[in-house]
């Protein structure tokens, strides 16, 4: 995937955060989350820690880039796989050595996992279904428009039922079609 066409792929992943961003700022303040502008700019870097498993370990993450695409894998299975971490985990860490704050290390680190975030759990989970959302709209690497949303821990934690998830999802595609000329 990226051997020709690395524009693409880096379109994708970037459609992929700007869409999570959105996602979670629907989702918290549905959810009345304090802070839904924090929410967004988790949902912005949940995925920082991909460019530097890619710079990393060039060869074997361009296979697993190219097995998620193809519908084979996801990211965080493949990664622990092939590393035993993944791409959340080196995101936490690369936000804790940044200075970011904890919320944001914490979300980054368990957006595949919410539950068992120790500090941040609804900002966790509010990032894990902003990305369950991108991945149900076929935006970025890994397409499953099979997800039942509102039945995933995080949607639940969230007491987020089917009616809720729809909104949130009209929400967001409209919040995405009026941002696609800002990104064109």
């Amino acid at each position: 995937v990226f051997t020709t066409a690395k524009d693409l792929g880096t379109k994708l992943m970037s459609d992929h955060s700007w869409g999570t961003a959105l996602a979670a700022r629907a989702i918290a303040r549905r959810v009345r989350y304090e802070n839904p502008e924090e929410a967004l700019i988790c949902g912005l870097m949940h995925d920082i820690g991909k460019p530097v498993l890619l710079q990393n370990f060039q060869p074997q993450y361009r296979e697993i880039i190219s097995e998620v695409y193809n519908g084979h894998s996801s990211f965080h299975q493949s990664e622990l796989l092939a590393f035993g971490f993944s791409h959340a985990h080196v995101g936490s860490l690369l936000a804790r050595k940044w200075n970011f704050p904890p919320q944001l290390a914490e979300a980054v680190g368990y957006h595949h996992n919410p539950g068992s975030a120790p500090s941040f759990k609804p900002l966790a989970c509010i990032v894990n279904l902003a990305n369950a959302f991108m991945i149900t709209l076929g935006i970025g690497f890994e397409k499953n428009k099979e997800i039942s949303l509102e039945k995933l821990p995080a949607a639940q934690f969230l007491k987020l039922d089917a009616p809720a998830i729809a909104a949130i999802g009209t929400e967001v595609k409209v919040a995405l079609q009026a941002t696609a000329n800002l990104r064109a």
